[in-house]
């Protein structure tokens, strides 16, 4: 048998495909569990409750959506590759993303681990795409604009 239950005779070559899923579709899907202002709402306060932040406000301004907390983001110390904190852990020894490789990974469930934490399936932030293709997270002096039509993100310090 070959990987994935495939059965092989003898003398036949395989070959494998990349694994993938389509951003822009997998949002369109999650979106239609969190519809509405008041889920997006619940959801980042959810998520400023995971950050331990002890005050947050929306700012609904003509131009934007402003939505603040007096946490952090945790950060590894790199913006590129896969996060150094998966294989040697966080600094509170759980081997997850630091938030800003999390935020980078839709449905990455990056909460799976820490049972203090409200977020489980990595999907709650998506709610933020009704009113926004493109949204912006900055902490701790970096920016993050996440743009899905282009399947990444685009930081600056």
């Amino acid at each position: 048998m070959a990987p994935g239950g495939t059965l092989v005779e003898a003398g036949e070559e395989t070959s494998t495909l990349d694994y993938e899923a389509d951003l822009c579709g997998n949002i369109e899907q999650a979106l239609k569990g969190l519809q509405g202002y008041g889920i997006m709402a619940l959801e980042l306060i959810q998520n400023a409750d995971d950050a331990r932040a002890s005050t947050l406000t929306f700012d609904s301004r003509v131009d934007a959506l402003v939505v603040r907390n007096d946490a952090e983001f945790s950060n590894c110390g790199s913006l590129t590759g896969r996060c150094a904190w998966e294989r040697t852990g966080d600094p509170l020894s759980i081997k997850r993303p630091c938030n800003f490789h999390a935020i980078s990974r839709m449905g990455g469930r990056s909460k799976i681990g820490a049972p203090d934490q409200i977020g489980r399936f990595g999907i709650g932030f998506v709610s933020v795409y009704q009113i926004t293709d493109t949204p912006i997270v900055r902490s701790a002096g970096t920016q993050l604009t996440l743009n899905p039509l282009r399947g990444c993100l685009g930081n600056r310090l």
